[in-house]
Order: C-alpha cells, then sequence, then structure tokens
C-alpha cells in the first residue's frame, strides 16, 4: 500500500521512466515505469490484475472495511502520510520516505525517531541491502509491538 499525494504517486509511477541491464549484459536494458512492477489498482484499468493500491495522504476516512486488511508492507510517501496514518496500520512493515523540504519533516522525524527507540535489539541493514547514495540517510529497525 502507498499512502501518499495521489497525483505525485501518479506521476512518479506511471510517467517517470527507468531501466535495468538485463542479466549478464549491460548494453541490453530492459526499460519500464514503476506501474509495471508495482500495479498499483488505483492506477491501472478495471480488468487489469493488480499487486498493490494507493490511498491519499489527506484522505478524511480510512479505508473502507474490505481495503484495510493489514497490507505486508506499507510505503509512506511523505511526512503527512506518515503522521496522519501510520497507527491504523501498526502491524504492518513500513518504509517511510521523509523530504527535508516538508512542511512536516521535522515532526515526522521525531516520530520516526521515538519508534527507533522502541525497537527490539540492534538491528542492522542486511548485508545484501543496497547501498544508498551519500544523500540519502536509512534508519532500519524491527520495532517492538
Amino acid at each position: 500500500l502507498l499512502v501518499g499525494n495521489l497525483g505525485v504517486l501518479r506521476q512518479e509511477i506511471i510517467d517517470e521512466k527507468f531501466g535495468t541491464p538485463l542479466k549478464n549484459s549491460i548494453e541490453n536494458i530492459c526499460t519500464g515505469n514503476l506501474l509495471d512492477l508495482l500495479r498499483v489498482r488505483k492506477f491501472t484499468s478495471a480488468n487489469k490484475s493488480f499487486r498493490s493500491d494507493a490511498f491519499a495522504a489527506n484522505s478524511r476516512r480510512p479505508l473502507g472495511k474490505n481495503q484495510s486488511q493489514n497490507p505486508e508492507v506499507v510505503i509512506f510517501d511523505g511526512s503527512n502520510g506518515f503522521l496522519k496514518w501510520r497507527d491504523f496500520w501498526k502491524s504492518s512493515h513500513w518504509v517511510v520516505l521523509l523530504d527535508q523540504t516538508e512542511s512536516g519533516f521535522s515532526d515526522a522525524a521525531n516520530t520516526l525517531n521515538n519508534h527507533y527507540l522502541q525497537r527490539t535489539g540492534e538491528d542492522s541493514i542486511p548485508e545484501d541491502f543496497p547501498c544508498p547514495p551519500d544523500y540519502i540517510e536509512i534508519v532500519y529497525f524491527q520495532e517492538k509491538i
């Protein structure tokens, strides 16, 4: 489940193109968009299968009963969605994407740090986790619930 600004999510998932080298070949690139991987229900046509869904961070109501089943992973794209909806999906795994230029960044970072203090122990990033660029900070932990 993706939680964020639906217009921004739609643009990033559908319009942004990317590519990855095919196995054993740097010259041959497989290109596409994130919709090819995520298959977001809200952004696909009605007759296509889907793997995930999107939810507006500024929504006034939670998802309906059938849609709000605990997803395996919730991606909070932005501070507003994280601050508003994090308690709704406590038992799901979270990926929290925060932008320092957002107005709610400081509150969201403090809230995430408080969750970090509730972690189960000294969790380390898995060895096979991709190395992020220098300007991206990753906090990885398992929280007690």
